[in-house]
Protein backbone atom coordinates (compact mmCIF):
# COMPACT_ATOMS: atom_id res chain seq x y z
CA UNK A 1 0.00 0.00 0.00
CA UNK A 2 2.71 2.48 0.98
CA UNK A 3 5.28 1.86 -1.76
CA UNK A 4 2.83 0.89 -4.51
CA UNK A 5 4.04 -2.68 -5.16
CA UNK A 6 3.27 -5.98 -3.50
CA UNK A 7 5.62 -8.87 -2.92
CA UNK A 8 6.12 -11.26 -5.81
CA UNK A 9 4.19 -14.41 -4.90
CA UNK A 10 5.75 -17.48 -6.52
CA UNK A 11 4.06 -20.90 -6.07
CA UNK A 12 6.23 -23.96 -6.51
CA UNK A 13 5.70 -27.68 -5.97
CA UNK A 14 8.12 -29.24 -3.51
CA UNK A 15 6.42 -32.27 -1.93
CA UNK A 16 3.37 -30.05 -1.80
CA UNK A 17 2.43 -26.44 -2.45
CA UNK A 18 4.95 -23.84 -1.31
CA UNK A 19 4.32 -20.11 -1.75
CA UNK A 20 7.45 -17.97 -1.85
CA UNK A 21 7.20 -14.28 -0.99
CA UNK A 22 9.92 -12.39 -2.86
CA UNK A 23 10.78 -8.71 -2.60
CA UNK A 24 9.70 -6.79 -5.71
CA UNK A 25 13.22 -5.44 -6.40
CA UNK A 26 14.43 -9.01 -6.95
CA UNK A 27 12.11 -9.41 -9.94
CA UNK A 28 12.80 -7.71 -13.28
CA UNK A 29 9.87 -7.40 -15.67
CA UNK A 30 9.52 -6.30 -19.23
CA UNK A 31 8.95 -2.50 -19.28
CA UNK A 32 6.08 -3.17 -21.69
CA UNK A 33 4.21 -5.27 -19.10
CA UNK A 34 0.71 -3.96 -18.46
CA UNK A 35 -0.36 -2.95 -14.99
CA UNK A 36 -2.66 -5.45 -13.32
CA UNK A 37 -1.60 -8.24 -15.73
CA UNK A 38 1.30 -10.14 -14.13
CA UNK A 39 1.83 -12.45 -17.13
CA UNK A 40 2.10 -9.74 -19.78
CA UNK A 41 5.32 -8.64 -21.49
CA UNK A 42 8.07 -10.73 -23.06
CA UNK A 43 10.12 -11.79 -20.04
CA UNK A 44 10.21 -12.18 -16.27
CA UNK A 45 13.55 -12.47 -14.42
CA UNK A 46 13.95 -13.61 -10.84
CA UNK A 47 17.38 -12.90 -9.36
CA UNK A 48 18.73 -13.94 -5.96
CA UNK A 49 22.06 -14.11 -4.17
CA UNK A 50 22.79 -17.81 -3.59
CA UNK A 51 25.75 -19.24 -1.72
CA UNK A 52 28.39 -20.78 -3.96
CA UNK A 53 28.42 -24.06 -2.04
CA UNK A 54 24.68 -24.48 -2.63
CA UNK A 55 25.20 -24.10 -6.38
CA UNK A 56 27.96 -26.71 -6.29
CA UNK A 57 25.74 -29.08 -4.30
CA UNK A 58 22.87 -28.67 -6.79
CA UNK A 59 25.32 -29.39 -9.59
CA UNK A 60 26.40 -32.64 -7.96
CA UNK A 61 22.75 -33.66 -7.62
CA UNK A 62 22.21 -33.06 -11.35
CA UNK A 63 19.91 -30.06 -10.99
CA UNK A 64 22.44 -27.61 -12.50
CA UNK A 65 25.20 -27.97 -15.10
CA UNK A 66 28.52 -26.17 -15.65
CA UNK A 67 28.80 -25.35 -11.95
CA UNK A 68 32.57 -25.90 -12.10
CA UNK A 69 32.82 -22.91 -14.47
CA UNK A 70 31.13 -20.55 -11.99
CA UNK A 71 34.25 -18.74 -10.80
CA UNK A 72 34.89 -15.31 -9.44
CA UNK A 73 37.24 -14.49 -12.30
CA UNK A 74 34.76 -15.61 -14.90
CA UNK A 75 35.30 -18.09 -17.76
CA UNK A 76 38.92 -18.63 -18.74
CA UNK A 77 38.10 -18.16 -22.44
CA UNK A 78 37.81 -14.43 -22.01
CA UNK A 79 41.28 -13.08 -22.52
CA UNK A 80 40.59 -9.52 -23.53
CA UNK A 81 38.11 -7.54 -21.47
CA UNK A 82 37.66 -3.87 -20.86
CA UNK A 83 37.47 -2.32 -17.43
CA UNK A 84 33.67 -1.91 -17.48
CA UNK A 85 33.10 -5.59 -18.26
CA UNK A 86 35.43 -6.64 -15.48
CA UNK A 87 33.63 -4.43 -12.96
CA UNK A 88 30.27 -5.77 -14.10
CA UNK A 89 31.37 -9.34 -13.40
CA UNK A 90 32.76 -8.35 -10.04
CA UNK A 91 29.34 -7.03 -9.03
CA UNK A 92 27.95 -10.53 -9.54
CA UNK A 93 29.89 -11.86 -6.54
CA UNK A 94 29.27 -11.01 -2.91
CA UNK A 95 31.99 -11.86 -0.41
CA UNK A 96 30.00 -11.99 2.79
CA UNK A 97 33.02 -13.19 4.70
CA UNK A 98 36.39 -14.79 4.04
CA UNK A 99 34.86 -18.25 3.70
CA UNK A 100 31.40 -17.43 2.41
CA UNK A 101 30.77 -16.19 -1.11
CA UNK A 102 27.45 -15.65 -2.85
CA UNK A 103 26.72 -15.58 -6.58
CA UNK A 104 24.02 -13.59 -8.35
CA UNK A 105 21.74 -16.21 -9.94
CA UNK A 106 19.17 -15.12 -12.52
CA UNK A 107 16.27 -17.28 -13.67
CA UNK A 108 14.81 -16.16 -16.98
CA UNK A 109 11.22 -16.89 -18.07
CA UNK A 110 9.61 -15.83 -21.31
CA UNK A 111 10.55 -15.36 -24.94
CA UNK A 112 14.02 -16.65 -25.93
CA UNK A 113 15.73 -14.87 -28.83
CA UNK A 114 19.07 -15.38 -30.53
CA UNK A 115 21.76 -12.77 -31.08
CA UNK A 116 20.01 -11.50 -34.22
CA UNK A 117 16.68 -11.11 -32.44
CA UNK A 118 15.01 -14.09 -34.10
CA UNK A 119 12.61 -16.23 -32.09
CA UNK A 120 13.99 -19.48 -30.69
CA UNK A 121 11.41 -20.48 -28.08
CA UNK A 122 8.06 -18.72 -27.50
CA UNK A 123 7.97 -19.49 -23.77
CA UNK A 124 10.87 -21.12 -21.96
CA UNK A 125 13.11 -20.79 -18.92
CA UNK A 126 16.84 -21.00 -18.23
CA UNK A 127 19.18 -20.07 -15.38
CA UNK A 128 22.46 -18.16 -15.30
CA UNK A 129 24.90 -17.90 -12.37
CA UNK A 130 27.25 -14.97 -12.82
CA UNK A 131 27.78 -15.31 -16.60
CA UNK A 132 27.60 -19.11 -16.78
CA UNK A 133 24.59 -21.03 -18.08
CA UNK A 134 23.78 -23.56 -15.35
CA UNK A 135 20.40 -24.72 -16.68
CA UNK A 136 19.60 -25.05 -20.36
CA UNK A 137 16.46 -23.50 -21.88
CA UNK A 138 13.42 -25.74 -21.52
CA UNK A 139 9.74 -25.16 -22.42
CA UNK A 140 7.40 -23.96 -19.69
CA UNK A 141 4.47 -26.30 -19.04
CA UNK A 142 2.06 -23.65 -17.82
CA UNK A 143 -1.08 -23.22 -19.91
CA UNK A 144 -2.74 -19.94 -18.96
CA UNK A 145 0.31 -18.53 -17.18
CA UNK A 146 3.68 -17.70 -18.68
CA UNK A 147 5.70 -17.80 -15.46
CA UNK A 148 4.84 -18.67 -11.87
CA UNK A 149 5.25 -15.27 -10.22
CA UNK A 150 2.47 -12.71 -9.88
CA UNK A 151 2.05 -9.43 -8.03
CA UNK A 152 -0.32 -6.48 -7.91
CA UNK A 153 -0.42 -2.76 -7.25
CA UNK A 154 -2.94 -0.86 -5.10
CA UNK A 155 -3.04 2.21 -7.39
CA UNK A 156 -2.31 1.37 -11.06
CA UNK A 157 0.01 3.53 -13.11
CA UNK A 158 -1.04 4.35 -16.64
CA UNK A 159 2.42 3.75 -18.13
CA UNK A 160 4.24 1.35 -15.78
CA UNK A 161 3.57 -2.08 -14.32
CA UNK A 162 4.56 -0.91 -10.85
CA UNK A 163 1.87 1.42 -9.59
CA UNK A 164 1.81 4.34 -7.22
CA UNK A 165 1.97 4.13 -3.45
CA UNK A 166 -0.32 5.96 -1.09
CA UNK A 167 2.51 8.09 0.36
CA UNK A 168 4.18 8.75 -3.00
CA UNK A 169 2.25 11.94 -3.69
CA UNK A 170 2.77 13.37 -0.20
CA UNK A 171 6.28 12.09 0.49
CA UNK A 172 7.95 15.46 -0.04
CA UNK A 173 5.39 17.18 2.21
CA UNK A 174 5.93 14.54 4.88
CA UNK A 175 9.70 14.95 4.57
CA UNK A 176 9.43 18.75 4.85
CA UNK A 177 7.19 18.44 7.91
CA UNK A 178 9.73 16.18 9.60
CA UNK A 179 12.52 18.64 8.91
CA UNK A 180 10.49 21.55 10.27
CA UNK A 181 9.63 19.60 13.41
CA UNK A 182 13.26 18.66 13.96
CA UNK A 183 14.47 22.24 13.50
CA UNK A 184 11.69 23.58 15.69
CA UNK A 185 12.52 21.13 18.47
CA UNK A 186 16.13 22.28 18.28
CA UNK A 187 14.92 25.85 18.62
CA UNK A 188 12.56 24.89 21.43
CA UNK A 189 15.44 23.42 23.39
CA UNK A 190 16.85 26.95 23.64
CA UNK A 191 13.55 28.00 25.19
CA UNK A 192 13.48 25.16 27.72
CA UNK A 193 17.19 25.32 28.52
CA UNK A 194 17.57 29.06 28.28
CA UNK A 195 20.80 30.99 28.08
CA UNK A 196 21.45 33.30 30.99
CA UNK A 197 23.31 36.53 31.24
CA UNK A 198 25.03 36.85 34.65
CA UNK A 199 26.49 39.97 36.26
CA UNK A 200 28.99 38.68 38.89
CA UNK A 201 29.99 42.20 39.89
CA UNK A 202 26.50 42.67 41.32
CA UNK A 203 26.90 39.69 43.65
CA UNK A 204 28.16 40.08 47.17
CA UNK A 205 30.39 37.07 46.46
CA UNK A 206 31.38 37.26 42.75
CA UNK A 207 32.70 33.70 42.81
CA UNK A 208 29.39 32.14 43.85
CA UNK A 209 28.11 31.33 40.33
CA UNK A 210 26.29 28.04 40.96
CA UNK A 211 22.55 28.48 40.46
CA UNK A 212 19.79 26.07 41.47
CA UNK A 213 16.10 26.35 42.37
CA UNK A 214 15.55 27.93 45.80
CA UNK A 215 18.99 29.46 46.08
CA UNK A 216 19.37 32.72 47.99
CA UNK A 217 21.34 35.36 46.13
CA UNK A 218 23.14 38.15 48.03
CA UNK A 219 23.97 41.13 45.97
CA UNK A 220 25.51 44.54 46.40
CA UNK A 221 23.59 47.75 46.52
CA UNK A 222 25.13 48.99 43.29
CA UNK A 223 22.69 49.19 40.36
CA UNK A 224 19.83 47.78 42.36
CA UNK A 225 17.47 48.11 39.39
CA UNK A 226 19.49 45.68 37.27
CA UNK A 227 18.93 41.89 37.73
CA UNK A 228 21.84 39.66 38.57
CA UNK A 229 20.68 36.98 36.10
CA UNK A 230 18.77 37.73 32.90
CA UNK A 231 17.29 35.19 30.42
CA UNK A 232 18.16 35.43 26.73
CA UNK A 233 16.23 34.12 23.70
CA UNK A 234 13.27 33.11 25.86
CA UNK A 235 10.62 33.69 23.19
CA UNK A 236 9.01 30.54 21.68
CA UNK A 237 7.54 30.20 18.17
CA UNK A 238 5.63 27.02 19.05
CA UNK A 239 2.25 28.53 18.20
CA UNK A 240 3.41 29.29 14.66
CA UNK A 241 4.86 25.81 14.38
CA UNK A 242 1.61 24.14 15.44
CA UNK A 243 -0.36 26.14 12.88
CA UNK A 244 2.14 25.17 10.18
CA UNK A 245 2.09 21.50 11.21
CA UNK A 246 -1.73 21.47 11.16
CA UNK A 247 -1.77 22.93 7.66
CA UNK A 248 0.79 20.44 6.33
CA UNK A 249 -1.03 17.58 8.08
CA UNK A 250 -4.24 18.56 6.29
CA UNK A 251 -2.42 18.58 2.96
CA UNK A 252 -1.01 15.11 3.68
CA UNK A 253 -4.48 13.82 4.60
CA UNK A 254 -5.88 15.12 1.34
CA UNK A 255 -3.00 13.66 -0.64
CA UNK A 256 -2.85 10.14 0.81
CA UNK A 257 -6.67 9.73 1.00
CA UNK A 258 -6.53 8.87 4.71
CA UNK A 259 -8.31 11.91 6.10
CA UNK A 260 -9.44 12.24 9.69
CA UNK A 261 -12.96 11.30 8.59
CA UNK A 262 -11.84 8.08 6.89
CA UNK A 263 -9.64 7.21 9.87
CA UNK A 264 -12.60 7.82 12.22
CA UNK A 265 -10.99 10.76 14.03
CA UNK A 266 -13.05 13.71 15.31
CA UNK A 267 -11.16 16.28 13.23
CA UNK A 268 -9.61 19.60 14.19
CA UNK A 269 -12.39 22.03 13.36
CA UNK A 270 -15.47 22.46 15.49
CA UNK A 271 -17.71 23.89 12.74
CA UNK A 272 -17.43 21.03 10.23
CA UNK A 273 -20.72 20.60 8.41
CA UNK A 274 -22.37 17.28 7.76
CA UNK A 275 -22.25 17.79 4.01
CA UNK A 276 -18.52 18.50 4.09
CA UNK A 277 -17.87 15.30 6.02
CA UNK A 278 -20.01 13.23 3.64
CA UNK A 279 -18.43 14.65 0.49
CA UNK A 280 -14.85 14.31 1.69
CA UNK A 281 -15.39 10.83 3.09
CA UNK A 282 -17.13 9.66 -0.09
CA UNK A 283 -14.25 10.95 -2.24
CA UNK A 284 -11.60 9.18 -0.20
CA UNK A 285 -13.61 5.98 0.19
CA UNK A 286 -13.96 5.86 -3.58
CA UNK A 287 -10.17 5.65 -3.84
CA UNK A 288 -10.08 2.86 -1.27
CA UNK A 289 -12.79 1.00 -3.18
CA UNK A 290 -10.54 1.12 -6.25
CA UNK A 291 -7.59 -0.06 -4.16
CA UNK A 292 -9.66 -2.96 -2.84
CA UNK A 293 -10.57 -3.98 -6.39
CA UNK A 294 -6.92 -4.04 -7.48
CA UNK A 295 -5.81 -5.98 -4.40
CA UNK A 296 -8.62 -8.46 -4.92
CA UNK A 297 -7.69 -8.92 -8.58
CA UNK A 298 -4.11 -9.64 -7.54
CA UNK A 299 -5.30 -12.20 -4.99
CA UNK A 300 -7.37 -13.96 -7.67
CA UNK A 301 -4.28 -14.19 -9.91
CA UNK A 302 -2.27 -15.70 -7.05
CA UNK A 303 -5.04 -18.20 -6.31
CA UNK A 304 -5.18 -19.25 -9.95
CA UNK A 305 -1.40 -19.63 -10.18
CA UNK A 306 -1.52 -21.98 -7.19
CA UNK A 307 -4.44 -23.87 -8.77
CA UNK A 308 -2.63 -24.43 -12.08
CA UNK A 309 0.59 -25.42 -10.30
CA UNK A 310 -1.35 -27.97 -8.27
CA UNK A 311 -3.12 -29.44 -11.31
CA UNK A 312 0.13 -29.96 -13.24
CA UNK A 313 2.15 -31.44 -10.37
CA UNK A 314 -0.21 -33.29 -8.02
CA UNK A 315 -0.41 -36.97 -8.96
CA UNK A 316 -0.63 -40.44 -7.48
CA UNK A 317 3.07 -40.43 -6.51
CA UNK A 318 2.65 -37.37 -4.30
CA UNK A 319 2.58 -37.80 -0.56
CA UNK A 320 -0.18 -37.32 0.42
CA UNK A 321 -2.02 -38.30 -2.73
CA UNK A 322 -5.09 -36.42 -4.03
CA UNK A 323 -7.40 -39.26 -3.00
CA UNK A 324 -6.18 -39.18 0.57
CA UNK A 325 -6.74 -35.42 0.86
CA UNK A 326 -9.94 -34.92 -1.17
CA UNK A 327 -11.42 -38.41 -1.10
CA UNK A 328 -12.15 -40.83 -3.91
CA UNK A 329 -14.03 -38.90 -6.59
CA UNK A 330 -13.84 -38.18 -10.30
CA UNK A 331 -11.53 -35.19 -9.87
CA UNK A 332 -8.95 -36.97 -7.71
CA UNK A 333 -8.94 -39.97 -10.04
CA UNK A 334 -8.24 -37.57 -12.89
CA UNK A 335 -5.32 -35.97 -11.01
CA UNK A 336 -3.79 -39.35 -10.27
CA UNK A 337 -4.28 -41.01 -13.64
CA UNK A 338 -4.14 -38.24 -16.25
CA UNK A 339 -1.00 -37.49 -18.23
CA UNK A 340 0.62 -34.05 -18.44
CA UNK A 341 -0.95 -33.37 -21.85
CA UNK A 342 -4.41 -34.36 -20.57
CA UNK A 343 -4.01 -31.99 -17.63
CA UNK A 344 -3.00 -29.19 -20.01
CA UNK A 345 -6.09 -29.84 -22.09
CA UNK A 346 -8.18 -29.73 -18.91
CA UNK A 347 -6.75 -26.29 -18.08
CA UNK A 348 -7.51 -25.06 -21.61
CA UNK A 349 -11.18 -25.98 -21.31
CA UNK A 350 -13.80 -23.45 -20.27
CA UNK A 351 -14.87 -25.08 -17.01
CA UNK A 352 -17.40 -23.88 -14.47
CA UNK A 353 -14.64 -23.25 -11.91
CA UNK A 354 -14.67 -19.62 -10.92
CA UNK A 355 -12.56 -17.69 -8.41
CA UNK A 356 -14.22 -14.56 -7.10
CA UNK A 357 -13.28 -12.06 -4.45
CA UNK A 358 -15.07 -10.20 -1.71
CA UNK A 359 -16.32 -7.43 -4.02
CA UNK A 360 -18.22 -9.98 -6.09
CA UNK A 361 -19.81 -11.28 -2.92
CA UNK A 362 -20.84 -7.76 -1.94
CA UNK A 363 -22.34 -7.21 -5.39
CA UNK A 364 -24.31 -10.43 -4.98
CA UNK A 365 -25.70 -9.22 -1.67
CA UNK A 366 -26.86 -5.99 -3.28
CA UNK A 367 -28.41 -7.97 -6.12
CA UNK A 368 -30.35 -10.15 -3.67
CA UNK A 369 -31.83 -7.02 -2.08
CA UNK A 370 -33.05 -5.77 -5.46
CA UNK A 371 -34.48 -9.17 -6.38
CA UNK A 372 -36.36 -9.36 -3.09
CA UNK A 373 -37.82 -5.92 -3.86
CA UNK A 374 -38.95 -7.23 -7.26
CA UNK A 375 -40.60 -10.17 -5.49
CA UNK A 376 -43.15 -7.77 -4.00
CA UNK A 377 -44.07 -6.59 -7.50
CA UNK A 378 -44.36 -10.20 -8.66
CA UNK A 379 -46.85 -10.90 -5.86
CA UNK A 380 -48.91 -7.83 -6.70
CA UNK A 381 -52.07 -8.55 -8.73
CA UNK A 382 -51.33 -5.52 -10.91
CA UNK A 383 -47.81 -6.58 -11.99
CA UNK A 384 -47.90 -10.39 -11.58
CA UNK A 385 -49.02 -11.04 -15.20
CA UNK A 386 -45.75 -9.52 -16.43
CA UNK A 387 -43.43 -11.71 -14.32
CA UNK A 388 -41.96 -15.18 -14.80
CA UNK A 389 -41.88 -16.61 -11.26
CA UNK A 390 -39.54 -19.52 -12.04
CA UNK A 391 -36.95 -17.28 -13.72
CA UNK A 392 -37.10 -14.80 -10.83
CA UNK A 393 -36.56 -17.64 -8.36
CA UNK A 394 -33.59 -19.00 -10.34
CA UNK A 395 -32.01 -15.55 -10.49
CA UNK A 396 -32.41 -15.10 -6.73
CA UNK A 397 -30.88 -18.50 -5.98
CA UNK A 398 -27.98 -17.73 -8.33
CA UNK A 399 -27.37 -14.40 -6.60
CA UNK A 400 -27.09 -16.31 -3.32
CA UNK A 401 -24.12 -18.19 -4.80
CA UNK A 402 -25.90 -21.52 -5.30
CA UNK A 403 -25.50 -23.59 -8.44
CA UNK A 404 -28.40 -25.96 -9.22
CA UNK A 405 -29.99 -25.82 -5.78
CA UNK A 406 -31.42 -29.27 -4.92
CA UNK A 407 -34.60 -27.82 -3.42
CA UNK A 408 -35.63 -26.09 -6.67
CA UNK A 409 -37.54 -28.20 -9.18
CA UNK A 410 -36.02 -28.61 -12.59
CA UNK A 411 -37.93 -27.73 -15.77
CA UNK A 412 -38.73 -31.41 -16.36
CA UNK A 413 -40.10 -31.83 -12.84
CA UNK A 414 -42.16 -28.66 -13.19
CA UNK A 415 -43.61 -29.91 -16.49
CA UNK A 416 -44.52 -33.25 -14.91
CA UNK A 417 -46.25 -31.50 -12.04
CA UNK A 418 -48.14 -29.27 -14.47
CA UNK A 419 -49.21 -32.32 -16.46
CA UNK A 420 -50.44 -34.06 -13.29
CA UNK A 421 -52.45 -30.96 -12.35
CA UNK A 422 -54.13 -30.97 -15.73
CA UNK A 423 -54.98 -34.67 -15.47
CA UNK A 424 -56.49 -34.16 -12.03
CA UNK A 425 -58.47 -31.20 -13.32
CA UNK A 426 -59.77 -33.27 -16.26
CA UNK A 427 -60.77 -36.12 -13.94
CA UNK A 428 -62.62 -33.67 -11.76
CA UNK A 429 -64.67 -32.45 -14.72
CA UNK A 430 -65.50 -36.04 -15.68
CA UNK A 431 -66.61 -36.74 -12.13
CA UNK A 432 -69.05 -33.85 -12.31
CA UNK A 433 -70.85 -35.39 -15.32
CA UNK A 434 -72.70 -37.91 -13.14
CA UNK A 435 -72.57 -41.61 -12.18
CA UNK A 436 -71.26 -42.62 -15.59
CA UNK A 437 -68.35 -40.20 -15.28
CA UNK A 438 -67.55 -41.47 -11.82
CA UNK A 439 -67.53 -45.04 -13.13
CA UNK A 440 -65.17 -44.00 -15.93
CA UNK A 441 -62.79 -42.42 -13.44
CA UNK A 442 -62.92 -45.54 -11.28
CA UNK A 443 -62.09 -47.72 -14.29
CA UNK A 444 -59.22 -45.43 -15.28
CA UNK A 445 -57.69 -45.50 -11.83
CA UNK A 446 -57.89 -49.27 -11.66
CA UNK A 447 -56.37 -49.55 -15.13
CA UNK A 448 -53.28 -47.57 -14.10
CA UNK A 449 -52.91 -49.55 -10.88
CA UNK A 450 -54.29 -47.05 -8.39
CA UNK A 451 -56.75 -48.15 -5.74
CA UNK A 452 -58.55 -45.60 -3.65
CA UNK A 453 -58.32 -45.77 0.13
CA UNK A 454 -60.80 -48.13 1.72
CA UNK A 455 -60.34 -51.28 -0.36
CA UNK A 456 -62.56 -52.83 -3.03
CA UNK A 457 -66.05 -51.64 -2.00
CA UNK A 458 -66.70 -50.14 -5.39
CA UNK A 459 -66.34 -52.14 -8.59
CA UNK A 460 -66.09 -51.09 -12.18
CA UNK A 461 -69.06 -49.00 -13.19
CA UNK A 462 -70.10 -48.22 -9.60
CA UNK A 463 -70.18 -44.57 -8.54
CA UNK A 464 -67.37 -43.41 -6.28
CA UNK A 465 -68.32 -41.21 -3.34
CA UNK A 466 -66.78 -37.73 -3.35
CA UNK A 467 -65.05 -38.25 0.00
CA UNK A 468 -63.19 -41.27 -1.48
CA UNK A 469 -61.43 -38.88 -3.88
CA UNK A 470 -60.95 -36.21 -1.22
CA UNK A 471 -63.36 -34.05 -3.20
CA UNK A 472 -65.23 -31.09 -1.73
CA UNK A 473 -69.00 -30.93 -1.86
CA UNK A 474 -68.88 -28.97 -5.11
CA UNK A 475 -67.33 -31.90 -6.92
CA UNK A 476 -63.99 -30.28 -7.88
CA UNK A 477 -60.80 -32.22 -7.21
CA UNK A 478 -58.42 -30.04 -5.20
CA UNK A 479 -54.89 -29.51 -6.60
CA UNK A 480 -52.36 -32.08 -5.48
CA UNK A 481 -51.22 -35.61 -6.29
CA UNK A 482 -53.61 -38.50 -6.69
CA UNK A 483 -53.82 -40.55 -3.43
CA UNK A 484 -51.10 -43.17 -3.18
CA UNK A 485 -52.11 -46.74 -3.94
CA UNK A 486 -52.37 -49.34 -1.23
CA UNK A 487 -52.10 -52.49 -3.33
CA UNK A 488 -54.89 -54.94 -4.20
CA UNK A 489 -56.39 -56.22 -7.43
CA UNK A 490 -55.67 -53.09 -9.40
CA UNK A 491 -52.04 -54.07 -10.09
CA UNK A 492 -48.68 -52.75 -8.93
CA UNK A 493 -48.73 -49.83 -6.54
CA UNK A 494 -48.32 -46.42 -8.21
CA UNK A 495 -49.05 -42.74 -7.83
Amino acid sequence: MAVGMSHEMIPRWEDGMVLDWTEPWKVLRDPDALTGEPWSGNYWIHQEWIDKFKIDQAGKEGYYINTDQVKEGGPTSRLEENKEELERRKRMWWNRSTYRKAVLVQEFHGVVLDKRGDLLLPNAKYTIASDVLIRKPSPIHYVNMRWPGSSFVPIPHILRYDGRGIIEGVFQLWKMLNKMLSLSMDDFSWVVNRMREIFPELLLDPTDLDFYPGKDIYRTTDLAQEPVVRDLLAKSSMSDLLAFAQFIGGQIDNGDFVSEFVAGLPGTRSNITKGEVEIKTEQNMGIFDSIGTEVESGAVNVAYSMFETMILNWNAESRPSPTRVLGDNEFTRFLEGASLEEKKQFLREECDIKIVGISAQLQREEKVKFLMALKQYAESPLFSPFFKPKELLNETVGALGMYKAPFIKTDEEAQQQDLGMRIVEALGKVMQSGPEGQAMVQSFLQAIGVQLPGGGNGGVGQPVPAERLNMPAGGEIPPGPVPEASGGAGGAPGT
